[in-house]
């Protein structure tokens, strides 16, 4: 709850929040960055501690971390705060993806775990303003820090696993499998890239500010809405007609509606891409093979070159914002996106593909 809000209130409150306007950018990306190598650090601790009393630590932390934005006064305790968050939020989403892989019905396990993991973001988008209007931004965050200590309510309800993943990881590869580099490219354009210009798509001379604001403000509520609606429901046909073909159907959807951006047909495109790819981020971790014990690190691997995609692709946004048209680079990625589904599908039966690790 805490990391949604800040992404709304930080960027025009930051004098409230005692963070230098320059320091903004870097202090909502760092926990993105962080993760990239946290998805592979944490997992021998699973392995140690065991995924309940991990989890429930986990749980401890991210609360600890939205109460420290509500009492930061300095630089350096912003950057911890940052931080622990990072490793909280990478264990957490580790956990539930391998606690939804451990049942029958994968897709809709995936689905729902997907849509639950979005009521926290919801309510702190919802409760954020009217929490706000009564007292500073750093109160607001010590209420949602609050409110957040029902989560250890839930993890202190998780089954206890006693089985352990194998210790020995595969190396790390910089350059993705067929699948990772799909996942890559698809976080890249979508939750990176469009997500950033979303604004500058709309921006026109006869577009008044607050109505631009308006706009942006409806197709990132529409984002979060779908992950939390869509998910569970496309989880539900994955059980039914199969994991793979939910997710070929998704990414076809998220390449038509990058070339619908690109021939500038704006709305369908975006709505489209928030569509598709709330069932893509939900559902892919369940296409991969391999057994419990290998699986994590699959998963592990697989989540960094998610983060790696939409950290990247939000800097490549901040870059085309300088541009007077950005059309076309959408209709680069709509070729681009293309050809890696095309080359995933031809590759899915080859051994160096199987665990989609790299």
């Amino acid at each position: 709850m805490g990391d949604t809000y800040l992404y709304a209130v930080l960027p025009t409150q930051s004098v409230s929040l005692h963070v230098p306007e320059l320091w903004v950018g870097f202090l909502l990306s760092i926990n993105r960055f962080i993760r990239i190598v946290a998805n592979r650090w944490i997992l021998p601790f699973f392995n140690r501690f065991g995924f309940y009393r991990l989890t429930l630590v986990a749980s401890g932390t991210a609360v600890i971390s939205t109460l420290l934005y509500g009492v930061s006064a300095h630089l350096v305790l912003w950057i911890f705060a940052r931080l622990l968050w990072a490793f909280s939020y990478a264990i957490l989403r580790l956990s539930s993806l391998s606690y939804s892989l451990e049942t029958r019905q994968k897709g809709l396990s995936l689905g729902l775990s997907k849509g639950i993991q979005e009521i926290g973001p919801l309510l702190a988008l919802l409760l954020g303003p009217v929490l706000g209007s009564y007292g500073s931004p750093h109160t607001t965050f010590l209420w949602l820090g609050g409110l957040s200590v029902l989560s250890l309510i839930f993890a202190s309800r998780l089954e206890q696993r006693t089985h352990k993943f194998s210790t020995q990881a595969p190396v790390f590869s910089f350059v993705p499998g067929s699948f990772n580099f799909l996942v890559f490219l698809s976080a890249f354009f979508i939750e990176g890239l469009l997500v950033v210009v979303l604004g500058r798509l709309f921006q026109s001379e006869s577009t008044a500010p607050l109505e631009l604001l308006g706009l942006v403000a409806f197709y990132l509520a529409f984002r979060r809405v779908s992950l939390f609606a869509i998910s569970p429901a496309a989880g539900f046909l994955a059980d039914r007609i199969g994991l793979n073909t939910v997710f070929f159907l998704a990414m076809s959807l998220s390449i038509v509606s990058l070339l619908s951006i690109g021939l500038g047909f704006y709305t369908p495109g975006i709505i489209g891409c928030f569509l598709a790819n709330s069932v893509s981020s939900a559902l892919g971790p369940g296409t991969l093979g391999g057994d419990a014990e290998t699986r994590l690190h699959a998963l592990a691997a697989n989540l960094s070159w998610r983060d790696l995609g939409a950290a990247l692709g939000a800097l490549a946004g901040g870059f085309l914002l300088g541009f007077n048209s950005i059309q076309p680079f959408f209709l680069i990625a709509t070729f681009v996106l293309a050809l890696a589904l095309l080359f995933y599908y031809r590759s899915i039966n080859h051994p160096v593909y199987k665990y989609g690790s790299n």
